[in-house]
């Protein structure tokens, strides 16, 4: 027997997550940076932009809040289901052939390939999940009557987030899983759907609490983002070098973050198989036959 068949099974943990991107590094990298490059580099020019024109702080706050807006729908429609097909490709390349490294061009060969479905389905569970998001956001605005439109519409979202966080990242978990279902096991949307409400039932609370944790470990970076912003903010137009850090590193180091997520539920999704399928046994299988 393939010596390789002798190790233990992969049993998911947080610092199989850390271990794995740090051996893809290079690639998941690159092809993060290549996603994000356009809308990184027109958000922060729209940003800076903006930074040196405050001609009034009510519609600097209106033009911000669309433009994070338009930044984290970009994310979640485009770059987060493209990453996801291209992490699902390399855990299976990983633990099936042992491959010690995959080219970027590999990776944006294989989402150009397979990401249309990947982002067709995502997509449907994003707007799913934007339509109550926004139905609950809308029942708080039209019961608040004062403020101008905006207080309104902030403390709606606000309010919105609190009070619906839970149910919809549920909901979001429950489904987490289509892509890799839909890429691997070939399965309709329907289909997929349904298998991933099945294979997610009862573990919730555990991947919330290690979503939590991963968020924290990232929390050091996003700080110094949010430093960057906040005293950029108030520089005048003398203060370039400090923009043109803020924009470099936006640019640069943020991107870095991106896979994570998408790397994370598709290690969910190898490891529920693995305890309800036996599903790396099966693999194993597979390759000696």
């Amino acid at each position: 027997m393939n010596q390789h068949f002798l190790r233990q099974p992969f049993k998911f943990e947080l610092d199989g997550l850390f271990r794995i991107y740090r051996q893809y590094f290079k690639g998941l990298a690159l092809v993060s940076f290549l996603m994000n490059a356009v809308f990184l580099g027109w958000f922060n020019w729209q940003y800076m932009g903006h930074v040196q024109n405050q001609s009034s702080s009510i519609f600097d706050s209106e033009q911000m809040l669309f433009l994070y807006l338009i930044k984290v729908g970009i994310y979640l429609l485009i770059i987060y289901p493209l990453l996801q097909v291209i992490c699902h490709e390399l855990i299976i390349q990983h633990f099936k052939q042992m491959k010690p490294s995959i080219s970027y061009r590999s990776m944006i060969i294989h989402s150009i390939k397979h990401g249309r479905k990947g982002l067709l389905a995502h997509g449907m569970l994003v707007l799913f999940l934007l339509f109550f998001y926004m139905l609950f956001g809308s029942m708080i605005y039209f019961n608040f009557y004062f403020g101008d439109p905006f207080d309104r519409l902030l403390i709606s979202f606000i309010i919105s987030t609190v009070l619906f966080f839970l149910p919809l990242a549920y909901i979001f978990y429950r489904f987490s899983l289509v892509i890799p279902i839909i890429t691997l096991e070939q399965s309709s949307f329907w289909q997929a759907f349904l298998r991933s409400w099945e294979l997610t039932r009862g573990g919730y609370f555990q991947t919330l609490g290690k979503l939590i944790w991963l968020y924290l470990t990232t929390i050091p970076l996003q700080l110094l983002e949010g430093l960057i912003f906040e005293v950029a903010a108030y520089v005048s137009f003398q203060g370039f070098w400090l923009q043109l850090f803020l924009f470099l590193f936006e640019f640069l180091f943020i991107p870095l973050l991106y896979p994570l997520i998408p790397l994370f539920f598709n290690l969910v999704y190898w490891d529920e198989r693995t305890r309800k399928e036996a599903f790396d046994l099966r693999q194993k299988l597979e390759q000696e036959i």
